[in-house]
């Protein structure tokens, strides 16, 4: 992985974030590299998929790979990545992949809530 900039878009791979392991009860130990990155603005490309029935989101989850079934194709919980959009923004759902860049937060302590947010996060087409 290229060195972290603190002051630049840092590219964030999907191997990083499944490096992760989650004890039980909830003790998620994270990379070292990915440790750096929290708090910094990331760059990632998956595939949108709704946390409920609307079209217009303004908080999603993103996956490496379109999930077809939830039962039989379920990411796992290093898999997913919540996406909040800017206060009073939205973003339409597409089935394209697509390029999220925000403020990278990890979760260490609620195991009510995803391991990974970006937050503040600005959804453009994928290159």
């Amino acid at each position: 992985m290229p060195p972290i900039n603190p002051t630049a878009v840092n590219p964030l791979r999907w191997a990083v974030l499944t490096e992760t392991v989650v004890a039980k009860p909830f003790r998620p130990a994270f990379a070292p590299y990915l440790l750096e990155l929290d708090g910094k603005r990331i760059e990632l490309s998956g595939f949108m998929q709704p946390l409920g029935e609307d079209s217009d989101m303004a908080t999603f989850m993103l996956i490496e790979y379109p999930v077809g079934c939830w039962y039989c194709e379920m990411p796992e919980l290093t898999g997913i990545v919540c996406v909040e959009m800017p206060p009073g923004k939205t973003m339409t759902f597409s089935r394209n992949l697509v390029k999220v860049t925000g403020e990278l937060s990890l979760n260490a302590t609620n195991p009510e809530n995803f391991l990974y947010t970006i937050r503040k996060a600005k959804v453009s087409q994928a290159d």
